[in-house]
């Protein structure tokens, strides 16, 4: 099994559509020990596609990449196993197929109830991280303004590391969340900091937080499932996510540079780039 592994953003896919150009990319990642390794969120978002001929094409390109492996699960499920084993004690917890394998394997199978309730469940995601966001945004420029602290951090990297990512900013959160899954005892917040897993989960929203209520240059508006995806980079020896997003591109590369180490967001154009400019077609 190659030793790190590629993470396209659901946008990504469509350009692999083209066989010269995904054996040209697979071709180049294996010479450096990389794989791209579709997700279960990748799924989901394919299979929400409205347009059936282009909903097929799409999801078959995902099983052209995945092989005969499970799809990652979803952030949630990662995240749920990654508590369950620091409440164990247990150093890491086993890969299990994610249920939505038969997406990839049976695309015509997808009925438009299954595609409703895919866009449902990705827009109440989204629409509940846009309600924190919107509701905590009031409060947090003000408290700003008071503290004169409108300029204090130029970069999501500043703000995560001398503000967010500290036990006592986010004690309540990481208690919420432990008792949200149903976690035993008490959550020790120091040691659950150390997990890359929870740390990424944290990052991301406080990524989002820095884009959609802090800094005074609006981005876009950041999907949540954009957010949640950075925690597929935990606990690999090399890892790449790849987005053709910019405010995505610019929150990930935000929470990744200089802070995990072997972890590194790019733009989809930078990415092919460089995977496939070593291999031609024949």
């Amino acid at each position: 099994m190659a030793t790190g592994w590629v993470i396209l953003d659901a946008n990504c896919f469509k350009y692999l559509e083209d066989e010269c150009l995904r054996r040209r990319v697979l071709g180049s990642l294996r010479a450096v020990d990389l794989t791209i390794w579709p997700t279960a969120l990748d799924a989901l978002e394919l299979a929400k596609t409205e347009n059936q001929a282009i909903r097929l094409r799409l999801l078959e390109v995902a099983n052209r990449l995945l092989g005969a492996r499970p799809l990652l699960p979803l952030p949630d499920e990662i995240f749920r196993k990654s508590g369950e084993s620091l409440a164990a004690g247990r150093p890491s917890f086993p890969l299990e197929p994610s249920g939505f394998e038969w997406l990839l394997h049976s695309p015509n199978d997808i009925s438009q109830s299954d595609i409703d309730l895919f866009a449902s469940v990705l827009s109440s995601a989204d629409m509940a991280l846009d309600r924190a966001f919107t509701t905590a945004r009031p409060d947090i420029q003000q408290f700003l303004k008071d503290h004169q602290l409108k300029e204090e951090w130029a970069s999501i990297g500043q703000f995560l590391n001398l503000q967010w990512m500290k036990p006592s900013q986010l004690d309540d959160l990481i208690k919420a969340e432990w008792s949200r899954f149903g976690l035993p005892g008490a959550p020790d917040v120091n040691m659950i900091l150390q997990s890359e897993a929870w740390r990424l989960h944290f990052e991301a929203f406080g990524a989002g937080l820095f884009q959609r209520v802090i800094t005074h240059e609006q981005s876009k508006r950041i999907q949540a499932w954009d957010l949640w995806q950075l925690i597929y980079l935990a606990g690999q020896e090399r890892r790449i996510i790849v987005t053709e997003d910019t405010a995505f591109f610019a929150a990930a590369s935000g929470v990744l540079a200089g802070r995990h180490t072997n972890a590194l967001a790019l733009q989809w154009a930078d990415f092919v780039t460089s995977a496939a400019a070593s291999t031609a077609c024949s």
